[in-house]
């Protein structure tokens, strides 16, 4: 199950912030691992065009835990002025990629256990 574990943000460009997201899953074979680690990238196409993400994977084969960290940059202009609704956008983000993950996990599931 995917869990979710922390985020930072960076004022790191001078047009632009980026979030760090970092999420965890404690259930995931070899073979899932590395069907998740080559669909990850496509989770860009499930937030706004004129963000930027990366994504990066460490897997532990021994204890079956993927550790994923989702880098969005985000124009300065699509980002709230108060606090509150940026915590809503970093909320937003975070559901929408464990909405997205499950999905992926899912598909791999129907697309390697047919009956």
């Amino acid at each position: 199950m995917i869990e979710f574990l922390d985020c930072k943000i960076n004022k790191t460009k001078p047009v632009a912030t980026d979030i760090f997201l970092t999420f965890k899953d404690t259930e995931v074979g070899e073979k899932q691992f590395k069907f998740l680690e080559n669909r990850l990238g496509d989770y860009i196409l499930e937030i706004d065009s004129d963000c930027n993400m990366k994504s990066e994977t460490r897997y532990n084969e021994s204890s079956k835990v993927l550790l994923m960290s989702i880098n969005i940059t985000v124009p300065d202009n699509f980002l709230p002025e108060s606090f509150n609704k940026s915590a809503e956008l970093i909320a937003h983000y975070v559901t929408s990629f464990q909405r997205f993950y499950r999905k992926q996990k899912d598909l791999f599931i129907s697309v390697n256990f047919r009956t």
